[in-house]
């Protein structure tokens, strides 16, 4: 399966990204001038909606703060509903993006 471990940490999605996908994690694309507020991350709402680099919510909470802490914040999407849900985005989305 191609890319099966692809994007599933918080260095593969956001640093150092590798394998068939190389130069290709959010900071990788932004240092070839593409502005982080252009780089939505988006992540699959389970292991039911594809085959590769799924991440869970609060896995992916912990990276979207950390991205957040270096000047990223350009939002965070799934794929899809109904695993994508209420409870999904909150995980993902932690104490980084409060609802005001």
């Amino acid at each position: 399966m191609t890319g099966a471990t692809e994007y599933t940490d918080c260095n593969g999605l956001l640093t150092t990204s590798g394998g068939q996908f190389p130069s290709s994690s959010v900071f990788e694309i932004a240092n070839q001038g593409i502005p982080l507020s252009r780089l939505v991350i988006g992540k699959l709402g389970s292991t039911a909606d594809g085959s590769s680099g799924f991440m869970d919510p609060q896995t992916l909470g912990t990276c979207v703060a950390q991205a957040k802490s270096q000047g990223w914040s350009a939002g965070v999407m799934a794929f899809q509903f109904p695993h994508a849900d209420t409870n999904w985005i909150t995980a993902a989305r932690g104490s980084t993006f409060p609802i005001a």
